[in-house]
């Protein structure tokens, strides 16, 4: 919902105060997640304990927008809850020297306090300001989901240079405009190209890439020969960004409604480095339209979009930025531009017979209005080969940003880098956090494969039931630890794959309880585990077993 709210002249009376609150049950906000603006710069956690004000907005950090002003915040659970979010301040009389959203806790419910006017003002004109409210789960995730990017062979050609444009990030079409490029790429997805093919492709480039230098001329074949050779037989998803280039014609003529400034900052040239844009109508038309070029010449199907997170923007004309009394400047997020752009894409693909594969790369946010329309999310660009994953990522950030779980995304996951990426026990902390939380990761297939394959058998079958650890349903089978979460899949009456992973500090003995009836297994059941065969006995519905911190371990259960 978008709340656009417009006061009255007051009359000459001074109002004092005007405050939004948002009661929400106690024991239906235990989490919270907020930011005020920039690239990772999000808070997720427990919602803290204790009477009256518990939390403010004094804690997001800002790099553009004003210190102590919340943009965007959920208050629930990780399976439901409402998020408030708000451009900026326009509208309001806000004392920016206090924060302007407030936790408080009182008498079994946890409310959200909005403080839209905290410094007295006599309204002589009418004023409107602008606020959204968003429940979540947003929507069902699409389709058969579970593993989908990975059992459907989806491939992201990530950088707009892997489909052969001359910009770095800002491209919509090809490099030249040269729709050769496109149809290589196309003809390179269905068959296999000879080396006489391959070189045509880089020669056509090699005008439009000399003047930049030899080593993006050396870039271009580089990925040019890649790309031609590695997508064969897969689902291309081509990457965009919410960015143009100085290059672009388009940019040129649209530069004043497209740029993050008010009027010319950037002049004509030939540069090829990102610009970040606001996605106004111009823009969201001209994606639009290479897009759907892409779709029909280029055999792409999806759009990615880089950068997820608010870019705030200091264009007067087409967003909600502001000039204050004293001439400076408040920036917007961008937010409801952003959702448009996302909105308009499904609607597009879906009129035109396609599965809508719109997938932001999040960075660290889960921002849910700009989430609306997407069906698939990208994480973990971050924290690469800093350890086991179980110290990179703590499971509140998991359930309220990676799993896609309030968003309705399938939530695909970049693997690791850097040093650790070949590193066979890094690989199993990796494999063991995703497959407990459901997220659509991988890395070392001697790792991953032995531990992915039960699960695969799995999905699809009639009746398939999928218990997960942070569900509000009673868990067949479970571990007493709360340090070892764990999920199970289960074919009623037939078979059950239980995977558990360690976030304990030592090792520990595991002491799972089976409840086979639950399972419909009747008054016992066999537990086996996967990789080494080895049967564990079950005795008065029990099994139990060493688990080495932060390992991982799976078992077929039967009747």
């Amino acid at each position: 919902m978008r709340v656009d709210l417009t006061l009255l002249p007051s009359s000459g009376k001074t109002v004092e105060s005007l405050v939004l609150e948002i009661p929400l049950k106690a024991d239906q906000a235990t989490h919270y997640h907020a930011m005020g603006d920039g690239i990772r710069n999000t808070l997720y956690a427990r919602v803290p304990e204790g009477d009256g004000v518990v939390w403010t907005a004094e804690k997001v950090q800002a790099n553009d927008l004003p210190p102590k002003f919340c943009s965007y915040l959920y208050v629930g659970t990780p399976v439901r809850g409402l998020c408030w979010f708000a451009e900026n301040d326009r509208g309001w009389s806000w004392d920016a020297t206090k924060p302007n959203l407030e936790l408080v806790r009182t008498n079994g419910a946890v409310t959200i306090r909005v403080h839209l006017i905290s410094k007295p003002v006599v309204i002589t004109k009418e004023r409107t300001l602008t606020f959204g409210l968003l429940a979540a789960p947003v929507k069902p995730k699409l389709g058969d989901w579970r593993c989908r990017w990975d059992r459907d062979k989806y491939t992201l050609l990530g950088t707009d240079l892997n489909w052969l444009a001359l910009g770095d990030c800002g491209s919509v079409y090809p490099a030249g405009k040269d729709m050769f490029f496109w149809e290589m790429i196309k003809r390179g997805n269905r068959e296999h190209l000879g080396d006489e093919a391959v070189q045509a492709t880089i020669d056509r480039g090699l005008p439009l890439f000399s003047p930049y230098g030899e080593d993006r001329v050396e870039t271009w074949g580089r990925h040019v020969r890649y790309n031609l050779s590695s997508r064969y037989g897969r689902k291309m998803v081509f990457y965009y960004n919410r960015a143009s280039c100085q290059l672009f014609d388009e940019f040129e003529t649209f530069k004043d409604e497209w740029c993050l400034t008010d009027f010319r900052t950037v002049g004509k040239g030939n540069g090829i480095g990102e610009i970040k844009i606001v996605p106004s109508e111009s823009y969201i038309d001209h994606a639009l339209y290479w897009y759907g070029m892409s779709f029909e010449v280029g055999g792409n199907q999806g759009v990615y979009w880089d950068n997820w997170f608010f870019v705030p923007t200091y264009n007067t004309a087409m967003s909600d930025a502001y000039q204050r009394d004293d001439g400076s400047a408040v920036p917007a997020t961008g937010l409801w531009a952003m959702r448009e752009l996302s909105k308009r894409t499904f609607q597009y693909m879906n009129e035109v017979g396609m599965t809508p594969i719109t997938m932001p790369h999040m960075t660290s946010t889960n921002i849910l209005p700009m989430h609306s329309f997407a069906t698939v999310q990208y994480d973990w660009e971050w924290k690469y080969s800093e350890g086991d994953v179980q110290y990179r990522f703590p499971r509140d950030y998991l359930l309220l940003v990676s799993n896609g779980e309030l968003a309705g995304t399938w939530p695909v996951l970049l693997g690791d880098h850097g040093k650790l990426a070949e590193d066979p026990w890094t690989q199993r902390t990796f494999a063991g956090v995703c497959l407990v939380h459901e997220l659509d990761g991988g890395g070392m297939p001697q790792v991953w494969q032995p531990l992915r394959e039960p699960i695969y058998k799995l999905l699809g079958e009639p009746g398939l039931q999928v218990y997960r650890y942070w569900d509000e349903r009673p868990q067949p089978v479970a571990a007493d630890n709360p340090d070892l979460p764990a999920i199970v899949y289960v074919v009623p009456g037939r078979e059950a794959v239980f995977v558990i992973t360690s976030y304990a500090e030592k090792e520990v003995t595991a002491n799972v309880a089976v409840d086979a009836k639950a399972l419909g297994f009747g008054e016992g059941c066999r537990v086996t585990d996967v990789e080494s065969g080895e049967v564990l006995s079950v005795a008065d519905g029990r099994v139990k077993f060493p688990l080495k911190k932060h390992a991982v371990r799976e078992f077929r259960i039967a009747p």
